[in-house]
């Protein structure tokens, strides 16, 4: 089941956009700003959102920013898709980064 969120459901996101990315790589859930970068030594990867809606993406060949009213997580919590005026987009975790989700030494797991 898809979770669609409007951006102004700000602290659903925030919990979200946490449970998503725990232990994948730096994960900073700020108050207007939430932030993953991935362990470099997997893939240098990273994704931003900000209150505002504006996002951000990186990854090998490729970059994008934009805009965002709408926030969807997937049921698996491996994708997030944001939806704008002229804009839709899906980050999706890079497999090679899933299995650490079964990890749970505390230097996998690193919020700010």
């Amino acid at each position: 089941m898809f979770q669609k969120l409007p951006i102004e459901e700000w602290e659903s996101i925030q919990l979200l956009f946490a449970q998503m990315f725990d232990k994948l790589g730096e994960v900073s859930i700020g108050r207007d700003v939430l932030i993953f970068h991935a362990w470099p030594e997997y893939v240098s990867t990273s994704f931003s959102l900000g209150r505002d809606g504006k996002i951000h993406s990186s990854m090998p060949l490729h970059r994008m920013n934009g805009k965002a009213s709408h926030v969807v997580f997937d049921e698996k919590l491996e994708s997030i898709s944001v939806v704008g005026f002229e804009l839709e987009y899906t980050y999706t975790i890079p497999e090679i980064l899933l299995p650490l989700r079964a990890k749970s030494p505390p230097e996998y797991s690193n919020f700010k």
